[in-house]
């Protein structure tokens, strides 16, 4: 089952952000000059199904991003983990 079909929890902070990797995901794409489609393209081809419209909406914090795929994430950013959550907790 893909990324697209998978239910993701409601949860939630006050603001109603549902994930804390999102702005940093869209400010290490766009420092590469990748568009959305790029990464979803990198995404896919290390093995997570994705389609643009959904990144925009993790970029965005308004979808879920699971544990088991923030590693997609950075590989295919070429980041380490710790930079996809930069400045949480600060």
């Amino acid at each position: 089952m893909g990324l697209m079909q998978q239910q993701c929890p409601t949860s939630h902070d006050e603001k109603g952000h549902t994930n804390i990797v999102g702005p940093q995901i869209r400010k290490l794409r766009a420092a590469r000059g990748w568009s959305q489609a790029k990464l979803a393209v990198r995404l896919q081809l290390n093995g997570l199904d994705i389609r643009r419209d959904v990144l925009a909406q993790m970029e965005s914090q308004l979808h879920c991003i699971k544990d088991r795929d923030i590693p997609h994430f950075a590989r295919a950013l070429g980041a380490n983990l710790a930079e996809l959550f930069g400045g949480f907790g600060r």
